[in-house]
């Protein structure tokens, strides 16, 4: 290339670029001359490109806070992660252009995707209380075209007389392509994430904390009402072992009564789950206290003729793990094939066991028998949603209580009732489809009728 007349010598500086780079995302033809190339301004822009992804991401969050709600804001390291995996595909390509194309070329593309970030976010904090669904997702899609049509252009007009190939410039705006699309359809978490702080809590480092913890099940255990011989019922377990995220016991301060209105557990229930807060009132939901509960309740009902309700929501892992955790104890995961022996050995006979976590479909092989009904949020293979400090149910509890229960007595309709609500939420933000699972045994099918029948009739006298 002929070197440039004097009065067209390449200005520098991140500004200039920042210039040219909105030519082509309103896709205008770039004026070349008027940039300089330097990797030096390449590693200013790739800088601005992080530091502007922390403050729109955090400006985001802050709008959805809560005035006056007691939080703390830090950085999520799986984003932080999957950032840093985005910045490496973004080196990769600009390695891969600099090779074919100079520096100019680089800076410009790196930034039209910082104006592309500043519009996908102002498109999304402005459109986002107002429209949903399908048609938020049609327009951030557009926008994301948008971007990558107007890179495929810069890219094919090239600096002055170079241009990249038709094959060349499908290779670096294919990886973006994909990438992009598997953040619209799958988003990762956020960068930042609000953890509610309150007021201080206690730990299991507190010696009085820690000696009450040996009370507080044989305390509620002693409370337990007796079986009614006419009757067959519900005994009522919750289990909540990861004291990770807020949501898990703010689930069941929801479940618990209404339960009680529902199917008659109170006086019939026990409550197990680790969370700063709730120390001294609940035991720790640890796989000890977990079959101790079973055994006090198999104490108290009839083993033949009631049923053992247990409901366990937490982290699940591929490998059908539940997560445990509760600082500052070392606690191990529950799986499917040790509850099933806690159960045979309690000697209950029928039993439903209810289970909200990820790839919690892989318990139904460990725990179905003719006896037990089993009901998962997922399927042994996909994840399920609604997880998270500032959540008050998972997608699956709100689904299966809110609108299953609180409409019907029956466990078997309550499942069927929320299926469409729960593939409902899933296609409106765009996660996926956590395909929840229910295994009904042959012989507590027809106990359940009988239990279902007798709630009904309860409930409708009670309108």
């Amino acid at each position: 290339m002929n070197p440039l007349p004097e009065a067209m010598t390449p200005r520098a500086g991140v500004l200039e670029t920042l210039r040219q780079g909105l030519r082509a995302l309103l896709l205008l033809p770039v004026r070349w001359p008027r940039v300089r190339g330097g990797i030096v301004l390449t590693l200013l822009l790739g800088l601005l490109l992080v530091l502007s992804a922390l403050a729109l991401d955090r400006y985001g969050l802050l709008l959805e806070q809560t005035p006056g709600a007691s939080v703390v804001v830090r950085l999520d390291a799986t984003a932080l992660r999957l950032l840093l995996g985005e910045l490496a595909l973004v080196a990769l390509l600009a390695g891969l252009a600099a090779r074919h194309a100079p520096w100019s070329l680089v800076q410009v593309a790196l930034a039209l995707l910082w104006w592309h970030l500043l519009a996908s976010h102002a498109l999304w904090l402005t459109l986002r209380p107002h429209v949903h669904g399908l048609l938020l997702s049609l327009l951030m899609l557009a926008l994301m075209a948008w971007w990558l049509l107007a890179l495929w252009l810069l890219l094919r007009r090239g600096f002055g007389g170079q241009r990249l190939k038709s094959w060349q410039a499908a290779g670096l705006v294919l990886p973006l392509a994909l990438w992009s699309l598997t953040d619209l359809l799958r988003p990762g978490p956020r960068l930042w994430e609000a953890v509610d702080v309150g007021p201080a809590a206690e730990t299991l480092a507190d010696e009085p904390v820690f000696d009450l913890q040996q009370e507080l099940l044989a305390r509620q255990a002693a409370t337990l009402l007796p079986q009614r011989p006419d009757l067959s019922e519900y005994y009522f377990i919750s289990f909540a072992p990861d004291g990770s995220e807020a949501v898990f016991p703010r689930e069941l301060d929801v479940i618990h009564p209404l339960l009680e209105r529902r199917l008659e557990t109170e006086g019939r229930a026990l409550r197990l789950q680790n969370a700063p807060r709730g120390l001294r009132q609940y035991p720790v939901a640890t796989a000890g206290n977990l079959r101790r509960a079973i055994a006090a309740m198999a104490a108290r009902m009839d083993r033949e003729r009631d049923v053992l309700l247990l409901y366990l929501t937490a982290h699940g892992s591929p490998g059908h793990q539940l997560s445990a955790q509760l600082d500052p104890l070392q606690l191990e995961g529950l799986k499917g094939e040790h509850l099933r022996q806690m159960l045979d050995a309690s000697g209950i006979r029928h039993r439903v066991v209810i289970v909200s976590a990820c790839y919690s479909g892989g318990f139904i092989d460990r725990l179905a028998d003719p006896h037990t009904l089993v009901i998962t949020a997922s399927d042994a293979y996909n994840p399920s949603f609604g997880c998270g400090n500032e959540s008050d149910f998972t997608w699956f509890g709100r689904a299966f209580f809110e609108h299953g229960i609180a409409r019907t007595v029956s466990l078997t309709q309550a499942y069927g009732l929320a299926l469409p609500v729960i593939r409902r939420w899933e296609t409106e933000q765009r996660q996926g489809f956590s395909n929840p699972q229910m295994s009904l045994g042959q012989q507590i099918a027809p106990l359940l009728q009988v239990i279902d029948q007798r709630l009904g009739a309860r409930a409708a006298a009670q309108r």
